[in-house]
């Protein structure tokens, strides 16, 4: 069972650094949205956790090469001359987590109560997500495996889901 302690630090998490991501896919039925969570980050272990937590995998990216005029500073300060500098900048790996759909809104459910924050739809990504929930047919298999995947780990389940995933309810201790 995921306690509560772990539950306010992934809504602190999600109220400082989460996003909401909305895509259209041509594989989704017809009127449906993609929605996915998201950090993006460089503060070592942060998505680290949130992936043990809900069983995903860290993605890591790093940094493009910095455009050179980003770099350039003009000198005001110790020299005589007008010139510019331009220095090295190292930027740091930028790993992300991420989960949509179901296990999207099965975090959401767990956490919503105790993050302060509504810079995100919050609500919104959680009802469009559950309002568009198949349960039986093509794409079932997806949403109730991210159920049974977050569940085992200690996740709470929406009503809709439970009922739907009944060989997930009970947890492994």
């Amino acid at each position: 069972m995921i306690d509560e302690a772990t539950k306010g630090w992934v809504a602190g998490i999600m109220d400082f650094q989460a996003h909401v991501q909305v895509r259209k896919n041509h594989q989704r039925a017809a009127g449906s949205e993609q929605i996915t969570i998201y950090v993006s980050t460089s503060i070592p272990g942060i998505p680290e956790r949130l992936c043990e937590l809900t069983g995903t995998a860290p993605e890591e990216k790093a940094y493009s090469k910095l455009k050179e005029d980003w770099l350039r500073r003009g000198c005001e300060e110790h020299c005589p001359d007008a010139h510019v500098h331009v220095r090295e900048v190292s930027m740091p790996l930028n790993t992300r987590w991420s989960c949509s759909g179901a296990a999207a809104a099965i975090i959401l459910w767990n956490v919503r109560r105790y993050m302060t924050t509504d810079h995100e739809p919050w609500d919104w990504a959680q009802a469009q997500v559950l309002s568009q929930l198949r349960l039986t047919g093509q794409g079932s298999a997806a949403i109730i495996g991210a159920a049974k995947r977050l569940h085992s780990l200690g996740w709470d389940l929406p009503p809709v889901l439970a009922g739907a995933v009944p060989k997930a309810l009970p947890v492994a201790g």
